[in-house]
């Protein structure tokens, strides 16, 4: 159950359906705004901004949204509050495994990375080379690839809002968010 009593794993809650929207703009080049590709804006209205000016290509917005949907949950469902360090830290560390980090976290699974964008088919060149069931070595990368992938990310986006114990908090919250795969 969530702070704000809810069951967020239970799919007839109503509180596990909400809407968020989406806007674009150019974010600003000072403060917390300035290191960020986007971020929500909340609890009510819950939206979530993209910054234009930060945003490479289509792939990287599909990473944002993934990222910032993450911390929507959160939010809503969760009733995490991002202005609490440690809610923060919790939140990224589970936007960062669902996001930046996402590869890391399949070849955990021994599953293999995503295929490149515009791939087509099983006989992708970036198959080549791949070993017994067409799993290469990123297959095999450890927890402890993730873990650092994770926590990096975690803690550098948790320092953009607290500078100087961003990173204990994350390390406060690691072991328990990097294992909560609600929803």
């Amino acid at each position: 159950s969530s702070r704000n009593g809810h069951d967020p794993d239970d799919p007839d809650d109503p509180s596990a359906r909400f809407s968020v929207s989406v806007s674009c703009r150019p974010c600003l080049s000072s403060g917390p705004e300035s290191n960020a590709r986007a971020y929500v804006r909340g609890p009510d209205p819950l939206s979530i901004v993209l910054c234009s000016n930060q945003l490479r290509g289509p792939e990287e917005v599909s990473e944002v949204l993934i990222h910032e949907l993450v911390h929507a949950y959160d939010v809503r469902v969760r009733g995490l509050d991002l202005r609490d360090c440690r809610d923060l830290a919790y939140s990224e560390v589970r936007a960062a495994r669902e996001a930046e980090c996402r590869h890391l976290d399949r070849a955990a699974d021994g599953l293999p990375p995503p295929p490149p964008p515009g791939a087509k088919g099983d006989n992708h060149p970036s198959d080549a080379g791949r070993g017994v069931g067409g799993l290469g070595p990123a297959a095999w990368m450890s927890d402890l690839a993730l873990g650092v992938c994770v926590r990096s990310k975690a803690a550098t986006a948790t320092r953009n809002m607290f500078p100087e114990r961003g990173g204990a908090c994350v390390g406060a919250v690691f072991e328990r968010a990097v294992r909560d795969r609600s929803p």
